[in-house]
Parts: structure tokens; sequence; C-alpha cells
């Protein structure tokens, strides 16, 4: 069979071929058909409950996809393999399929209606290897069948439950209708390789009458940059994705939003980072607890749940056992920025909490870049302190947080 290069030229002949067939409305077999013998590869369709509806007529009988039903979520190794079951929020890079289906390449990519994911299309690449410019004529055809969706939504069988609804009940254990991690996955609509964490939000001094409406909850989604949001009974609740620390810390998104609830009497907590679904019941369990202790000060406080188990474990540990041992490095610190009326120590702990970015380091202490390289060479030389070796960074980043808890009142 002659397979061409999937040149400019050879694109514009796929592109027209694929829009006489969407105009002939030819259906969506037709147009798995048609995208296997443009790729010269075996094509699948597959709605967002991980269920195969088209196949082409070319695809390995051994795979697990070759006939429409719904894909075993059993076919995975402890290698970087393909796991079928979570094949829907795979972008389209290449990926090795597991060896006792024949170790082939696949292309995996999302499919979306009206902003949302509804199921994938898989590109198998059996009869030809896989190359990477082909990824143009993949999201063509991918584009081809989304638009054909449109036409006919009825292919993806009836609608899953909407993310905001489906949030809720994981939220409150009522996952019945969730059919694997993979598919709770991508119904909310988060993507597997980002972590994220759980927001709660309450009124100061909350009654039925003034219960937070939809304009404050979606104007929390827009300040903290979150996704997804539910109410649960008083609680506005958010997930996040994405790296917790610029609402740790004293970042301006930070102020905007702090500056917010106090003008709307709000409250909330944050959880740890969670990376499972299974995680979120526990993340928001530790949002409630931050928040609870936010409505205690009856301040429009954004209170991290670490902020509340630290002391505590500081107290009930530290202090009871006389455990603590202040480091040499800390001592250093101490005497240096006593005696030169600097602030290292915030420098330091700054800088860890960013994850040694000097850049967010900078931003956050109001210091230039290169002063911040020139703070931490100079606490380097002064304490001894390996910033190469996480442990020993660690280890002085923990001291410093447990003798300022020690410091506001907890001794």
């Amino acid at each position: 069979m002659y397979l061409p290069e999937f040149n400019k030229n050879y694109l514009e002949y796929c592109s027209r071929q694929l829009l006489d067939a969407l105009l002939d409305d030819r259906g969506m077999e037709d147009l798995v058909e048609l995208a296997s013998k443009l790729t010269g590869n075996p094509v699948a369709v597959g709605n967002a409950r991980l269920t195969v509806l088209y196949t082409s007529k070319n695809m390995p009988a051994n795979v697990p996809m070759a006939k429409p039903g719904v894909i075993s979520p059993d076919f995975s190794t402890d290698k970087e393999f393909i796991k079928y079951n979570e094949a829907a929020y795979y972008s389209n890079k290449p990926i090795v399929t597991d060896e006792q289906y024949g170790g082939y390449k696949t292309l995996l990519t999302k499919l979306s209606l009206h902003g949302k994911v509804v199921g994938y299309m898989s590109i198998l690449f059996y009869n030809r290897l896989y190359q990477p410019d082909i990824e143009p004529l993949a999201i063509l055809i991918r584009e081809t069948i989304e638009c054909a969706l449109t036409r006919h939504s009825s292919l993806l069988a009836t609608p899953p439950a909407a993310p905001e609804s489906l949030f809720a009940d994981i939220l409150n254990h009522k996952t019945d209708a969730i059919s694997s991690n993979a598919d709770a996955v991508i119904r909310l609509g988060i993507n597997k390789q980002t972590d994220f964490y759980i927001l709660a939000f309450s009124m100061i001094g909350f009654s039925k009458a003034n219960m937070p409406g939809a304009d404050i909850k979606n104007q929390l989604l827009l300040l903290t940059g979150s996704g997804l949001s539910t109410y649960d009974n008083e609680n506005i609740v958010l997930l996040k994705q994405g790296s917790i620390k610029n609402l740790m810390t004293d970042s301006g998104e930070k102020k905007t939003l702090l500056s917010y609830m106090h003008k709307n009497g709000l409250c909330g907590g944050i959880s740890f980072s969670c990376r499972q679904i299974s995680d979120i019941p526990g993340g928001y369990r530790q949002a409630k607890l931050a928040l609870s202790c936010a409505k205690q000060r009856a301040s429009a406080a954004l209170i991290p749940y670490d902020y509340v188990v630290f002391p505590d474990f500081v107290k009930n540990t530290i202090v009871k056992h006389c455990m603590y041992y202040k480091l040499p490095e800390i001592k250093r610190l101490e005497n240096y920025d006593n005696t030169h009326s600097t602030n290292y120590r915030h420098v330091l702990k700054t800088y860890v909490e960013n994850g040694k970015n000097a850049g967010l380091t900078a931003a956050q202490t109001g210091l230039s870049k290169s002063s911040v390289y020139r703070i931490l060479d100079r606490i380097r030389l002064m304490t001894g302190i390996d910033f190469e070796q996480n442990d020993h960074l660690f280890s002085v980043y923990l001291g410093l947080k447990i003798d300022d808890c020690l410091s506001s009142g907890h001794r």
C-alpha cells in the first residue's frame, strides 16, 4: 500500500477529503474509516465513559479497543505503558502500548463538545510507524470528528452528570456513578498529571439569610483561578490545579483575594495538595478544618491546613517531649539578622516555599533577583547549608518553621 509523506500538500489533500465527508454528512463510521485510510493506521473513537463506539476495520483483533464496548480497566503494567482505562485524558503525544497487545505506539487525543471533554480518538500505529509530523493530521481529524459530534451529539450516548454535580457527589462519597478513577478525571475535566487542592469558603457569622450567591462563587473561581466549584451546605468548595504556593505566600494573587473576602465577609480554608480523585473527600475535610479556624477569628482570613495542624504538632509533640533543638545554622542566621538588621531567615524560607525559584522569591520579598542570589550565597557561606541537598535544606526550613511557631506562643 502506497503511503505518502505527511507534508503540506498531503495535509491539504486530507483536509479536502475530511471536509467533503463532513459536508456530505456520511456518518461517524465513514469518518473513522477515512481517518484510518489517511493516516495509514487503525482509528478508534470512544466516549468519556471509556466505551469504544467506533473502530476502523483494520484494527488488530488483540487490542482491547478493537471492538465497540467498554474498555476493561485491567490493561496495565508497572511500566510506563498505556492504561486503556485512562486513555481519554492523554494528550496527543505517542504512548507505547503494552507488549502483550503488540507494543504499538498510540496517539490519543481528547474530544470535546461545547468546551467539555466527551471522549477520545485513538490512532494505533500498526501499519506504519509513528512519525511526529503526523500530529497536524491527527489534530485535523480530531477537529473534523468534533464537528460531526455537534450534529450528532447523541452518538456519545447519555451525557454524564455535569462536573459540578459529580464534584459534589465525590465530596460526599456518592460515587456509584463513577466507573473508574479515570472516568472521574475525564468528567471533572482535570489534568491527571497536575496536583490540585481544595478550598472552602463561607460567610463570617453564616446564617441562611447570608448564604453566598452564585455571583460570589463565580468571582472566587476567577480570583483563585480554579476550574471547578460546587456548594456544600453553607460552604463554597473549589478545586484548583497547580501549585499551592501562590495562595500560601504574600503574593499579589492572595492579596487581591483577601481584599475581596474582606469586602464580602468571607473566610476560607485550604487543604494540602492532592493527587488522586480519592484524595478529594480527605482534602475537603482538611479545608473545612482550616475554615473553622478562620471562622473563630471572625475575620477575612484564608488559612492553610498546615497552619492548623503544625502548631498542634509543635505543642503536643515537640514541646511536650522536649524534642526541640535549635540547629546551628539557624542560630547563625539569627545572630546575623540581629546584628545587621537583615531578614535572611525570611528570604531563606520564601526561597524554599517557592521551590527554590529565585524569581518568585525576589517578587515576594521586594528584592531584585540578583540580590536574592547574593543573599543565598552569603547564607551558604555563613551556615554551610548545601542548597543542592534537599534533605539538608528541608531540615533547616523545618527548624525555622518550628522556631517561628514556638516564638508565636506555643512554648
